[in-house]
């Protein structure tokens, strides 16, 4: 009876087709594409990128027939990329050429094609190299190249990612595949880790009939443990989720590894065995996959051995000869394990043991012609049985010598596939052992950076509590500023005006003046009200922030004049610079300009006899703002200032407060000139 282990790894072809999408030997055949070769080639362009396409899309439809024509087409379509050097486009070709070999070859042949795309697809859509990734990670796996085959899968798994519409998909098949490179390599547990990641993945994703596969891939992985229970728990889980498609290549693969498990976990379940591998190949009858069909009629027939059915179980050895010799070559390993075992069934029967030398004969001659020392050893074991049969026990004896050499030479050749197999183990646990480490230090490099982050975080917050701290002590002092100077101006100006009201009005109703006097002082009194009237409202227009422009403050110095100066009998010559309307002034700005300027008018009245006419100008140069205050009275070389005045002073005083600076001086045409500067830098403002 054949081993599990080789039926399982045959079956799990089958389902590594199925969870890829690729359709293989083994899995279901597609209808064929809608429009035909010759009209696609109709319709694409004679030459160039269009045909190019053409020809890649046919060779893909016939991929998945496994039809031989998709060399030709993959040919034909590399030829016209290289003419026109278009290296993707011939990456793409030898890619497609690969996969063929892939699927029908196996890796030997597949490799280097599959190496010569990967660099030309460089610039292809991430999807292609995920592709061709995951084909060359087959390719290594079988073989027996695990370490590159996993540094393909790893960086297939990260490319996935930059698809986003398809990577969790992409990357729920990869971890598959590389559950079924370390079930290749016999590493069981590691199989078993990604197999079910990949399952609990591809649940989420609701695909059943990929999830089926996996959970094939699980059975099949617990049956090389010899752990048949398991084996069947999940092939029949992914039975039930086939519920959906019931007619199925897939669903067929599933029935014929449960009588597989059946037969190896519980003799007395042949008949379900039956069962299950009739339901299999009726699937596959549907399907026409004659490679499927050999080796389910092969175990069909164990199965009716099993059950004491001879005559039903030579019926299916034969119908696997049948099939096996259609397939010529392809099959001729396979055909001689059915001669060996139908020899075997014959053998059993004393009026056949002829028939049975026979075919016993027919399998050792295309064992040797393979070089298949396995399927010699089991012919050559049943000669020497049919030997003895006939008492020729001399015949069984060199027989059996024949055997012994080639179990010896299976034995030292077993002895060296073990070596190697643990020498790779060896390395791929050292690989596996660096990634670890790698994996550790990033994550140890990751938290620093988080600690690092976290750490720069509070240094943040603090700079920021700090910054609004100082912030809120700048906001403090400036309030406490302002009030200060508000009640510095409402002391100094309104405060002495109506200590003065007071003074007058209570010395007035005292009668302390004559009464011929009375009248005069009742005007004193009201026009020291106005003043103290006005000087609050400045004020208050002072403080007030819908006044922060220069156009505000120009108002109101042309209201402040017009006021004050014709009444005294003084023309007024005003004129401000384009522009200056639109430059924003700070409270202590607008205060000190205007302060500046009722001091320079002030002053301008009090002492500038004999004037009749007041300029007043005003301009922006680099950053200053320039006053210039200027009466037309006589020439006179009297000095500036009077002893105990503090008018120029205050001005002065002012200026220097906000960093600009004041200038007094008489010209030679006459009058008295007071020239101010103040800078325009908000900064010196606040």
């Amino acid at each position: 009876m054949l081993s599990t282990l080789p039926r399982i790894r045959q079956a799990l072809g089958g389902l590594l087709c199925l969870t890829l999408g690729v359709h293989g030997a083994s899995a279901q055949r597609l209808p064929a594409p809608p429009d035909s070769v010759r009209s696609v080639l109709a319709a694409a362009p004679a030459t160039g990128p269009g045909r190019i396409s053409a020809l890649l899309r046919i060779g893909e439809a016939c991929l998945s027939e496994n039809d031989p024509r998709t060399l030709a087409f993959a040919q034909a379509a590399r030829a016209e990329a290289r003419r026109r050097e278009l290296p993707t486009a011939e990456g793409e070709a030898l890619d497609l050429m690969g996969r063929y070999y892939f699927d029908t070859e196996g890796g030997a042949q597949a490799l280097p094609l599959l190496l010569q795309a990967r660099p030309q697809l460089a610039e292809a859509r991430p999807a292609d190299r995920v592709l061709n990734l995951s084909y060359l990670g087959q390719a290594y796996t079988a073989l027996a190249q695990y370490s590159p085959a996993r540094a393909c899968y790893r960086e297939a798994y990260g490319l996935a990612g930059r698809t986003p519409a398809d990577s969790a998909t992409q990357r729920t098949e990869l971890l598959n595949l590389l559950g079924l490179m370390h079930l290749t390599a016999e590493r069981v547990d590691s199989a078993l880790f990604y197999l079910y990641r990949a399952v609990q993945r591809q649940h989420q994703l609701g695909q059943p009939a990929a999830e089926a596969a996996m959970l094939q891939n699980i059975a099949a992985a617990h049956a090389t443990r010899r752990q048949f229970g398991q084996a069947i728990t999940y092939a029949r889980q992914a039975l039930r989720l086939q519920a959906s498609t019931p007619d199925s290549a897939g669903r067929a693969i599933i029935y014929h590894n449960l009588a597989a498990f059946l037969q190896e976990c519980d003799c007395d379940s042949a008949r379900q065995a039956v069962a299950y591998e009739r339901e299999a190949i009726r699937l596959w009858r549907r399907y026409h996959n004659e490679r499927d069909l050999m080796p389910a009629y092969h175990e069909m027939g164990h199965h009716y051995q099993s059950l004491g059915r001879p005559d039903s179980a030579e019926a299916c050895y034969r119908r696997a000869l049948a099939l096996q010799e259609q397939l010529g070559a392809m099959a001729s390993i396979t055909r001689g394990r059915t001669l060996v075992s139908l020899a075997q069934l014959l053998a059993q029967q004393p009026q056949r043991l002829p028939e049975a030398q026979a075919l016993a004969m027919h399998a050792l001659a295309l064992a040797r012609r393979d070089q298949h020392d396995v399927g010699s050893r089991k012919a050559l074991e049943v000669l020497r049985r049919l030997a003895a049969a006939r008492h020729d026990y001399a015949q069984a004896y060199a027989l059996y010598e024949q055997e012994q050499q080639l179990r010896d030479s299976l034995a030292s050749r077993q002895s060296r596939a073990l070596v190697e197999r643990l020498r790779l183990s060896y390395e791929t646990d050292k690989a596996e052992a660096r990634v670890r480490d790698l994996e550790r230090e990033q994550e140890l490099a990751g938290l620093r950076r988080q600690r690092e982050l976290l750490l720069l975080g509070g240094l943040v917050l603090a700079l920021g509590a700090g910054l609004w701290a100082w912030y809120r002590h700048r906001l403090r002092r400036r309030e406490q500023g302002l009030r200060t100077r508000l009640a510095a101006d409402l002391h100094d100006d309104v405060g002495s005006l109506l200590t003065q009201l007071s003074l007058e009005s209570s010395l007035l109703q005292a009668g302390a003046y004559p009464a011929a006097e009375q009248q005069q002082q009742l005007e004193r009194l009201a026009d020291t009200s106005r003043r103290a009237a006005r000087q609050m409202s400045d004020v208050v227009w002072s403080i007030d922030a819908r006044h922060d422009t220069l156009a505000s403050v120009l108002d109101r110095m042309r209201e402040h004049a017009y006021e004050v100066l014709p009444p005294a009998g003084l023309d007024i010559d005003f004129e401000a610079a384009p522009g200056l309307d639109a430059l924003p002034l700070s409270l202590q700005a607008r205060q000190n300009l205007y302060l500046i300027y009722k001091e320079a008018l002030h002053n301008a009245l009090k002492h500038g006899r004999g004037a009749q006419q007041l300029t007043v100008r005003l301009h922006a140069e680099r950053g200053q703002l320039h006053l210039l205050v200027h009466n037309d009275g006589p020439a006179s070389d009297a000095p500036i200032g009077r002893p105990g005045g503090n008018g120029l002073a205050n001005i002065r005083m002012r200026a220097q407060a906000v960093g600009g600076s004041a200038h007094f001086d008489r010209p030679a045409e006459g009058g008295f000139r007071v020239s101010v500067q103040l800078p325009l830098s908000s900064g010196n403002w606040e």
